[in-house]
């Protein structure tokens, strides 16, 4: 039995959802971290940009990033503006 939602007046076949996410590109290149007040970066690569944000986003807020310097700037200072 597919397993089907509605939204609205539509039925979405949830499999099908996932399958075209999986299958579609996602951005991938270089990034950088950068906390305005003291000026240091962070700069890294990887295959999918949204993914990687989130992940260091969340580390950091969980106190878990393992770059030691970059989790005490967040820590002292924990304000999301100052990251970009």
């Amino acid at each position: 039995m597919k397993e089907r939602f509605e939204v609205g007046e539509k039925r979405i076949d949830r499999k099908a959802l996932i399958r075209q996410y999986k299958e579609s590109r996602r951005p991938m290149g270089i990034y950088r971290v950068r906390h305005k007040a003291s000026g240091r970066s962070l700069v890294g690569e990887t295959v999918d940009l949204p993914a990687m944000l989130n992940r260091v986003r969340f580390q950091l807020n969980a106190g878990a990033h393992p770059n030691v310097e970059l989790q005490r700037d967040w820590k002292k200072y924990r304000k999301p503006k100052q990251l970009e």
